[in-house]
């Protein structure tokens, strides 16, 4: 006796209900709309529906809206695409968009990382540093990694130079589109100067100099907007108890000078968020965590560091590069609407305490 072939069965149903099968893969058909007796076509299944096709998908209608991107029918109504079209492809947000780095200093810091990240995204990027043979080194090796890039000098510190930066970065590429301000001067909480010249020093060379730069490259980013991303630090809220240490070891409060530059940066990041906005100008700034670079593993004992380890969430100090995945949203159109906020990468060390 011949059994039933049950896989002919199921493709004969699927035939009387409109739906065609070919391989492994089900496409449903498109069921055309009745017409009653003088010829108009039914009302809709819902609200809404008029003037747009209909499927049916896993018994519910689904709605072909033609206004999807770039004017096309909404996805669920198109048929799926050939594998290759599937593939993950790379995707570069800053392509030839020029950023500037205001500082890079020696070794993998911070201003190191953020041009290689923003190259490797397809930026054009401006190199600076008080030391130009060192702005050099850095951009030739953005070169020769396949990028674009150019060195020039900057001091933060004078308004004069902070404008021939952007002047130079106009003149060499026609615009400026994002300010990485990376520079910072990192200061142990533990040091004997507490002198009122230290302490405007700091204040001047880690906070004030954002507002130096963003003048700088105003008269460029407000006719195309930008983005300007600062580094800040969780030290503008977290110490950690070694002042209380240090004032009951000798009685002195230690030099505050370094968080308080930080709680200035992050005030004037929302300020100056508040009064570019109109120009399409996004300010925002990255509040890392404890770095384990080789300056901050010389100022802490080992106690100290396996101290920041257990109070961090995920259990281990921060690499230069975890930070670069916030500087490349905050800098790309991802970012569009995002502005005045100060984004903490620490790992979890200030939700923890």
């Amino acid at each position: 006796m011949d059994l039933p072939n049950r896989r002919i069965d199921r493709t004969r149903e699927l035939e009387r209900r409109g739906v065609r099968r070919t391989g492994r893969t089900r496409h449903v058909g498109t069921r055309r709309r009745q017409r009653d007796g003088n010829g108009a076509p039914h009302a809709p299944a819902r609200a809404g529906d008029e003037g747009r096709r209909t499927r049916q998908v896993h018994g519910a209608r689904i709605a072909c809206r033609p206004d999807g991107p770039n004017g096309r029918l909404d996805d669920r109504c198109n048929r799926r695409p050939p594998r290759a079209a599937r593939a993950k492809q790379t995707v570069v947000r800053l392509q030839d968009r020029v950023a500037i780095i205001t500082e890079c200093g020696r070794g993998e810091t911070y201003g190191v990382v953020w041009a290689r990240a923003l190259a490797r995204e397809g930026a054009v990027v401006v190199v600076a540093d008080p030391d130009p043979a060192r702005a050099e080194e850095v951009a030739d090796a953005l070169r020769a990694a396949g990028g674009q890039a150019a060195a020039t000098v900057v001091d933060v510190g004078a308004t004069p130079s902070c404008e021939a930066l952007a002047a130079f970065a106009l003149a060499r590429f026609g615009r400026i589109d994002v300010l990485a301000n990376t520079h910072h001067l990192w200061h142990d909480l533990r040091r004997d100067d507490t002198s009122d010249g230290y302490l405007h020093h700091v204040l001047d060379y880690n906070a004030v100099s954002i507002l130096r730069t963003a003048r700088a490259v105003l008269p460029a980013m407000r006719v195309t907007g930008g983005r300007i991303v600062s580094l800040s630090s969780i030290g503008a809220w977290y110490l950690g108890g070694r002042p209380a240490e240090q004032l009951r070891q000798t009685g002195e409060l230690p030099s505050f000078a370094y968080p308080a530059s930080k709680v200035l940066e992050n005030g004037l990041t929302r300020f100056l968020a508040g009064a570019l906005g109109a120009y399409g100008i996004t300010v925002n700034a990255i509040a890392p965590g404890m770095i384990a670079s080789p300056a901050t593993m010389e100022r802490l004992t080992a106690p100290e560091r396996q101290a920041f380890v257990e109070r961090t969430a995920l259990r281990r100090l921060l690499d230069v590069s975890d930070t670069t995945g916030a500087l490349l949203y905050l800098a790309s159109d991802d970012a569009a609407h995002v502005t005045g906020q100060v984004l903490v990468v620490d790992g979890g060390l200030v939700m923890l305490g």
